[in-house]
């Protein structure tokens, strides 16, 4: 996935590789980009099976999934996994299920104790798409709870509008479905490699 935007008036390109799990920056004004490989869980998985029963940690390093049973969640038939994730030597756990047909978690609880649920709401149109409302709804031990409304477009498989408790928001707009050319998603030549920042330093285009 490409995405384009501006920082401080300088332009930067994001290109993430789900397949090869690896995030490119690239900075034009630089001619210059930077490379590196995902953490463990923070991209969504490789393209390839997603069908029912398809392992949600195919291609993540560190995390295991072992399905535990198929249940309903609101209504709707979900696949219920623990999911292991190995970090600094420590395990840590926990249940997500997985909607039948979307194949996105509608119901987790993590390791913490917080749940994370979806409720489908039915049908609306964002900008002429046909999209599925869901609401979402996060619930902490404590009683705190966070509430979200996303708009699902069936044919693009991805949210392209979410409201959110405080006034936050985002949208996708003007969206045009077609083939795209291969060079967008990789480094253009001439381009030289940049080091990543270490933590506390400055990303090229932050303010000085």
């Amino acid at each position: 996935m490409r995405t384009e935007y501006e920082m401080n008036g300088q332009p930067i390109v994001q290109i993430v590789d789900t397949n090869q799990q690896t995030m490119i920056m690239l900075f034009p004004e630089q001619r210059a980009y930077m490379q590196q490989s995902a953490a463990a869980g923070s991209m969504p998985r490789p393209s390839g099976d997603t069908g029912a029963g398809a392992d949600p940690c195919a291609g993540m390093p560190g995390m295991t999934c072992k399905k535990l049973a198929t249940e309903d969640v609101n209504g709707r038939p979900a696949e219920k996994w623990e999911i292991t994730q190995s970090q600094d030597d420590q395990d840590m756990k926990l249940l997500s299920w997985i909607d039948a047909e979307h194949r996105f978690p509608v119901r987790q609880i993590m390791p913490d104790g917080t749940i994370m649920e979806l409720k489908n709401t039915g049908g609306d149109t964002i900008g002429g798409r046909a999209t599925e409302k869901w609401e979402m709804t996060a619930s902490s031990p404590d009683g705190k709870k966070i509430q979200a409304s996303q708009w699902y477009d069936t044919q693009l498989g991805m949210v392209i509008r979410e409201v959110h408790e405080g006034g936050f928001s985002r949208e996708f707009r003007n969206v045009k479905v077609g083939s795209q050319p291969a060079d967008l998603f990789s480094i253009p030549p001439g381009y030289k490699m940049m080091s990543m920042p270490a933590q506390g330093e400055e990303m090229p285009g932050d303010a000085r």
